[in-house]
Parts: structure tokens; sequence; C-alpha cells
């Protein structure tokens, strides 16, 4: 944060990396999600930030499936601050194919 108390926007990022990896963790409802073949990585990022972000107040993610594609699917986020949405974050998770 700066010396204001507002939220740093790489922190911000990092709020909605944390609830991203969570949500598919508690959608795949078991702890060896990562480990089961489904291989993606965020292939675009955008982030609107809306209004400022201030500590230490309650910090919410909501998250979802936007778009699904051929090879890859969008995951909307909306952060609130409190009850008030602070920003908006689409990223695009691209299939990739490991090779061993």
């Amino acid at each position: 944060m700066d010396i204001t108390g507002h939220i740093n926007n790489i922190a911000l990022a990092r709020y909605y990396e944390t609830a991203r990896s969570r949500w598919f963790l508690k959608m795949a409802g078991d702890v060896n999600f990562f480990k089961s073949g489904f291989n993606t990585l965020v292939a675009e990022y955008t982030v609107r930030f809306l209004k400022e972000a201030n500590y230490p107040e309650q910090i919410t993610v909501a998250t979802g499936i936007g778009r699904i594609g051929n090879s890859s699917f969008s995951c909307l986020q909306a952060l609130f601050v409190n009850d008030t949405c602070v920003g908006l974050s689409d990223a695009v998770n691209a299939d990739v194919k490991m090779t061993h």
C-alpha cells in the first residue's frame, strides 16, 4: 500500500490470482486438481480499476466462468471492498498440452 493507505494495483492483482486458484480447487473438489492433467495458463489478463481500495477494509472476490471456447475459457472476477465493487478482471485461460 502507499502512504495514504491505498492498496497497490499489483497487490490487487494478487487477490484475483489467489481467488482464481482457490476457485479452481473448489470446483475440482480435490486437492490433486493441479496433478489431474488439467493444464492451463493465463494467456491474456485484463483488469479494470473502478475505485480505490484502502487498507484495512474487508476485500471479497467473486469468481465465475465467462466465455468458453474450444481450447480456452474466460475467468471473470469482481473485487469488492465491503459492498462496493472496486475492480473487474478477465483472465483468459488457454489449454496447455504438456509433453513428458
